[in-house]
């Protein structure tokens, strides 16, 4: 192989690979975000991109960024120990 920026062949010629399909340059939109979970061609978000459009709230549930404020925890399972005394 020589230093330049594409390979070489068993000639020494250099062979430049064409790039088909890449990655978009814009910001993806959110609907463009679900949409690339449930799609045939390209499938899928990188690590970046989820936790960009979700986040989990200190109660468990995992909702989208956008509707975040407007979430309700779901209350936790409380154990109530009685304390009166109905021994009387």
């Amino acid at each position: 192989m020589s230093n330049n920026s594409g390979l070489d062949d068993r000639l020494g010629n250099v062979v430049v690979l064409p790039v088909f399909n890449p990655p978009p340059a814009a910001a993806l939109s959110t609907s463009e975000l679900v949409n690339r979970l449930d799609t045939w061609i390209r499938p899928g978000l990188t690590g970046e991109q989820f936790r960009a459009l979700f986040a989990q709230c200190e109660c468990g549930m995992v909702v989208s960024r956008r509707m975040f404020p407007m979430h309700e925890c779901i209350p936790k399972k409380v154990e109530i120990l009685d304390l009166t005394l109905d021994e009387v």
